[in-house]
């Protein structure tokens, strides 16, 4: 079952929030670089070689302790024997048993025995398992369980040796007669998807795919061009949809506040209006009584400490009526 970005990013989260802040200030040094003297040193076939190089690997994932690898268990190394029918080959690469906390031992098939790149990606597999089992970190479903291993090689930093030794390799030998091809391939993840999570953990620590790119294989380093492109294709996509819903958002709410300027009822109460006349509040209540200057009609005006204008109602003729003048007793 091909693995999605939306895997990849749940074992991302998974994982952070299990392990926390995690070697968070490695920088170009997170991922371990599997130089050709390391490959060289661990495909020597012996023992020994294979326990040192796996604490090589604990330490710079700072494994509070490394599992011990077994001696080879079989009959001579098959890579040697012109007769063996690798059709048969039918167990694990690795394989690791539990013995309590932080102690774990490891058996490889010798079929691995002088292969460095397999050899390399299989000591990060069991590596990671022995490291997450520790933690008390993984999934109930089995194969659920290999992947997160898989993924979790790359998030520790040992994913430039699973990038390196996931590729298939394929070779082909005389049998009865006719020509056999065989195929073998370890891991549970592919290299193009080791490649694709290796991607996502780059950008989940801010850091740069040429950080990266030294001591990979041939084809590694297509596989991570490969997949830096369809990761940059997928973030722009992602960009794109987050502009659209932006514009679709402020568009519904443009349409909403239009909407509800159309539908706002006509009979809103309105600011009351002031009175057209407001009397001063210097102004007496007390009536007075003067003539018109041009008919002589009585006329009661307000008594008031300023000129007032009046308007007859007989004649229609307006005059200026002098301010009350009170004179102290």
């Amino acid at each position: 079952m091909p693995i999605t970005p939306e895997w990849i990013n749940k074992q991302v989260g998974f994982l952070n929030m299990r392990l926390g802040i995690y070697r968070l200030a490695d920088g170009g040094d997170f991922f371990f670089d599997p130089t050709p003297g390391f490959y060289g040193f661990i495909s020597q076939g012996s023992i020994s070689a294979l326990n040192e190089g796996i604490r090589m690997l604990a330490d710079h994932i700072i494994a509070p302790s490394s599992p011990l690898i077994e001696e080879w268990d079989g009959s001579a190394n098959p890579l040697t024997i012109s007769d063996h029918d690798w059709s048969e080959q039918k167990g694990p690469p690795g394989m690791i048993h539990y013995d309590g906390p932080l102690r774990s031992r490891i058996k490889i098939a010798i079929t691995n025995a002088h292969t460095p790149h397999f050899m390399g990606a299989i000591l990060a597999h069991e590596l990671t398992h022995h490291f997450l089992a520790n933690k008390e970190i993984g999934y109930p479903d089995e194969a659920e369980n290999e992947r997160l291993t898989d993924f979790a090689t790359v998030f520790l930093g040992l994913g430039k040796l699973t990038l390196n030794g996931y590729d298939p390799i394929k070779w082909s030998l005389p049998r009865a007669g006719q020509i056999i091809t065989y195929n073998y391939q370890i891991g549970y993840l592919s290299a193009r998807e080791i490649a694709d999570v290796m991607c996502r953990v780059c950008a989940f620590r801010s850091m740069s795919l040429s950080d990266v790119q030294s001591n990979l294989s041939h084809s590694g380093c297509g596989h991570l061009a490969a997949s830096q492109d369809a990761f940059v294709r997928c973030e722009r996509r992602r960009q794109q949809e987050e502009e659209r819903d932006a514009r679709r958002t402020r568009r519904k709410e443009i349409w909403r506040a239009f909407v509800s300027r159309l539908c706002r009822q006509p009979n809103q109460p309105q600011p009351a209006s002031p009175p057209p006349f407001t009397k001063n509040e210097h102004e007496e209540t007390h009536k007075r009584v003067v003539k018109c200057i041009e008919c002589g009609q009585k006329l009661r005006v307000p008594e008031s400490a300023k000129a007032i204008r009046v308007s007859c109602r007989a004649c229609g003729k307006t005059f200026v009526v002098a301010k009350l003048v009170r004179h102290a007793d």
